[in-house]
């Protein structure tokens, strides 16, 4: 169900709590900020919601069938709800105030992750996440990218516009050697 452009508010999403077949739902560009009629959403496998007022994810806990979460550009801090989703394998939180990835690290199915422009200083967290095929991490504050080396089967990985050296971009280079690393070293 695409409800994007249609400048929902919370009251707006009441009528969804029973909906509970629901596959997909976008829900984009809106003034939402209480996800609680999600909650019953349970055979949901993709959510979109970019550009709302979510900072609450408590309510997405109940979500363990999602293989798909897009969270851009919301005012998220703590992603601990996600810890749970174990079988999302697509999972966007670019453009939030995230500075916490340890919740992330038991989500072990996860093969595109981009955390970027947020506030993240270690990234030794992901290490776990070795199916990983891709990942962003631009506009962070990452000054060690080391850990990022036991992902091996990252193809793509972008670390634009974080504190690293030289030195440290040719270090995972060589650890990851059918990666391409997109940086901008300092």
């Amino acid at each position: 169900m695409n409800l994007s452009g249609f400048e929902l508010t919370d009251s707006d999403l009441e009528p969804l709590r029973g909906m509970t077949n629901l596959k997909t739902l976008i829900l984009t560009g809106s003034e939402i900020s209480d996800l609680a009629p999600l909650a019953s959403l349970t055979s949901l496998t993709q959510l979109y919601m970019y550009g709302t007022k979510t900072s609450d994810l408590t309510p997405l806990v109940s979500l363990t069938n999602l293989l798909e979460l897009s969270l851009n550009d919301n005012e998220i801090r703590d992603i601990a709800p996600l810890a749970g989703l174990t079988g999302l394998t697509k999972l966007w939180l670019n453009g939030n105030e995230i500075d916490d990835v340890a919740p992330l690290a038991g989500l072990t199915e996860l093969w595109e992750l981009d955390l970027s422009e947020n506030e993240i200083r270690d990234v030794a967290p992901l290490d776990s996440l070795t199916e990983l095929n891709m990942l962003i991490l631009d506009g962070n504050q990452i000054g060690d990218a080391s850990p990022l080396a036991a992902l091996t089967n990252l193809a793509m990985l972008s670390l634009v516009d974080n504190p690293l050296n030289e030195r440290q971009i040719a270090d995972l280079q060589v650890a990851l050697p059918d990666c391409n690393i997109y940086s901008d070293p300092k």
